[in-house]
């Protein structure tokens, strides 16, 4: 009995829209798959809870599913949702889930969030009128459900994927997204599974570290899942503007080729995924193929009318690191047709791989099961930190391992013990900081003063549309993944390798710093007027 396909296309009248706190309230577009990840319980304990269901294969808006587990249930929080709207779904008061849950910023959730559902245990109500046959599925179009509803999983006609569920973060590393770009990415299989990339390894392009489905670079101390999920995030975050761009270009934004093509490149160069979205036009009258697309994805990069690659803000050419793949690859300094050469072959590799997962996205199961995931490849043992710091910081693996031998070693010389105040930056965390410094004008001097044009620019920009603080700090964000795609890191903050440290006591101040830039491990030493900013080789 598959669990996909029991979707209804009629509502039972007479049945409340509320639910008790151990109840699901079926909705136009439910399947049980969705319910049971949506409460945080497997099918088969679902099924369980509803043993009925076993003499029907189709549930219907308005049937109530009992939850499992007691006097409580687990709510899985999901995009867009909010605790209040949580709490009136279940038909509890707010205050019961803050309660419930000790939340002190009720404000403050997030995708992928369990919520205990306070309340009493509710059994599913028998139908009281015969159950009308179920409609006869569309072979030809999706079932429709509200857009304001990106949980539902509803199947999929073939060659269309609905985006929202595809690109989910609170599904993390089982969301269809992942799978496919992965694909491109070398860190993932067509039916789910996970290839040793995907627990880390080098960018070819710029040398960087990349962890999880996407390749996320300056992952920082975040698992695998993690970093999917947060590459989702941004992700989503593009998909209302490319709808608008392909429907005002006359196409269709749920076609699978084309959503993934932009998201992809999103993924590879927002710069470029930009110039992607401008051109939608050539696809009106090329169509939708690969070859079309891959053309696309190459003017992008190189400017079709002139064959020269774009030029980004700072005046260097676009696609940077396909001169670094270019000169690896040849043992010498490419010409720039080698370059944009490297450029189209990428490009169709990385559609080719994608077409081996999009079959499954447009299959009705629409989210594949993951194979049982394999343990990584032993890394390099990194123990806990022998050193203190302030909460919250990002520290890397690599960072935590030099710092500890770092604090050994000045400990013992000097007696001297190390508390690091910052770690490293990653770009939302450094666009966030920018952008406070550039609204209260006390922004400090970059050394790179383009790259720092590059992101002032986006401020004003966005300040000129009236966005809103996240809003802009997003966009700054985007032109610092983009200069780190680049190896561009306009900020020692933003490395991997950097950490400051609390100024020593003056009376030994001299002696331990002198300890610290005697190390083998620090790359370089920066006094600072109330820290010491640390560079590891």
């Amino acid at each position: 009995m598959t669990d996909i396909a029991r979707v209804g296309a009629t509502t039972n009248a007479g049945t409340s829209p509320y639910q008790a706190a151990n109840e699901h309230v079926v909705r136009r577009g439910d399947t049980l798959w969705g319910i049971a990840r949506q409460h945080g319980v497997s099918l088969g304990e679902l099924e369980a809870a509803n043993p009925h269901l076993a003499r029907n294969d189709f549930i219907f808006p308005g049937d109530r599913i009992a939850l499992p587990g007691g006097n409580d249930a687990t709510h899985v929080v999901r995009t867009g949702e909010t605790v209040g709207g949580i709490a009136e779904r279940h038909g509890i008061s707010t205050r019961a889930v803050v309660d419930a849950n000790q939340l002190r910023r009720p404000d403050l959730i997030h995708p992928g969030d369990r919520l205990t559902i306070p309340g009493a245990h509710a059994q599913p109500q028998p139908r009281t009128t015969a159950a009308p046959a179920p409609s006869p599925r569309p072979q030809t179009g999706p079932v429709e459900v509200p857009a304001a509803t990106p949980s539902v999983v509803a199947p999929a006609p073939a060659g269309t994927i609905d985006l929202r569920t595809m690109f989910d973060p609170a599904l993390a590393s089982q969301a269809v997204g992942a799978v496919v770009i992965g694909q491109a990415e070398g860190t993932r299989t067509p039916d789910g599974g996970f290839r040793a990339g995907y627990y880390g390894h080098t960018d070819p392009g710029n040398g960087v570290a990349n962890r999880g489905s996407f390749s996320l670079q300056n992952a920082g101390t975040l698992t695998p899942e993690q970093a999917d999920a947060r590459q989702l995030t941004r992700l989503g975050q593009q998909i209302p503007a490319f709808e608008t761009a392909a429907r005002g270009a006359g196409l269709d934004p749920n076609n699978a080729a084309l959503a993934t093509a932009y998201l992809d490149l999103y993924n590879q160069s927002p710069t470029a995924a930009a110039r992607f979205v401008d051109q939608l036009d050539y696809l009106s009258t090329a169509g939708i193929t690969t070859e079309s697309l891959v053309e696309l994805r190459v003017r992008s990069f190189v400017n079709h009318e002139t064959g020269e690659r774009f030029r980004l803000p700072s005046g260097a050419p676009a696609g940077g690191g396909f001169v670094n793949i270019a000169r690896n690859t040849l043992g010498r300094e490419p010409s720039e047709r080698e370059v944009q050469a490297v450029i189209r072959r990428d490009q169709d590799r990385r559609l080719t791989d994608m077409a081996a997962a999009l079959p499954q996205a447009t299959a009705p199961a629409n989210v594949p099961t993951p194979q049982a995931r394999p343990e990584p490849a032993a890394p390099a043992t990194v123990g806990p930190a022998r050193f203190t710091s302030n909460p919250g910081l990002d520290l890397t693996p690599v960072a935590i391992d030099r710092t500890n031998a770092l604090h050994d070693a000045v400990r013992d010389q000097t007696g001297f013990a190390i508390h690091v105040t910052s770690g490293r930056r990653g770009p939302e965390r450094q666009a966030a900081a920018m952008y406070n410094n550039l609204a209260d004008g006390s922004s400090p001097r970059y050394r790179n003063q383009a790259a720092f044009n590059e992101v002032r620019d986006a401020f004003s920009a966005g300040r000129a549309e009236g966005l809103g603080r996240q809003a802009i700090v997003d966009r700054m964000a985007n032109v610092l993944h983009a200069q780190s795609d680049r190896g561009v890191l306009i900020s020692r903050h933003m490395s991997d390798r950097a950490v400051d440290l609390r100024l020593p006591p003056t009376g030994s101040r001299d002696t331990v710093i002198a300890a610290i830039r005697d190390n083998p491990a620090v790359q370089s030493v920066g006094i600072e007027d109330d820290h010491l900013h640390i560079q590891f080789h």
